[in-house]
């Protein structure tokens, strides 16, 4: 084994793909979760093999890109990569009425309840390599 030392590189995250697509690495997508903060990505790296070297690839203001996930597939054919599904979570507050709320002499009321809702995606995203941009 040999550590690879390459700056510029994506923020630390989990449930991204990595893939090999001619002759860099691609990284797409993850969430970073700090039991504070989540945070889903919907960037992408490129690794170049022959000169070790990270880019970002840069989006343009207004593009249609996927949205933020996680726990994608991710593969390459050629210069396209293509991303298909995923998950994301984000957090939403529900409001429900509490009967038990005025057991002891009080009346009932509303509570709220912090929640994560999850949503799967079943959409498919071709990124052209040669060209750039997501369609």
């Amino acid at each position: 084994w040999t550590k690879v030392e390459a700056k510029g590189g994506p923020p630390a995250r989990s449930g991204h793909r990595m893939v090999l697509a001619k002759d860099h690495l691609a990284v797409f997508g993850g969430f970073f979760d700090n039991l504070r903060d989540v945070k889903y990505y919907n960037d992408l790296h490129l690794f170049d093999l022959s000169l070790y070297r990270w880019s970002r690839v840069a989006v343009e203001p207004g593009a249609s890109v996927p949205l933020p996930r996680s726990g994608h597939q991710l593969a390459s054919h050629g210069d396209l990569l293509i991303v298909y599904g995923g998950y994301f979570k984000r957090k939403a507050v529900t409001k429900q009425f509490n009967s038990h709320a005025g057991k002891s002499g009080g009346q009932g009321g509303e509570e709220e309840e912090d929640l994560e809702v999850g949503h799967e995606f079943k959409d498919m995203w071709l990124y052209d390599m040669s060209r750039g941009g997501w369609r």
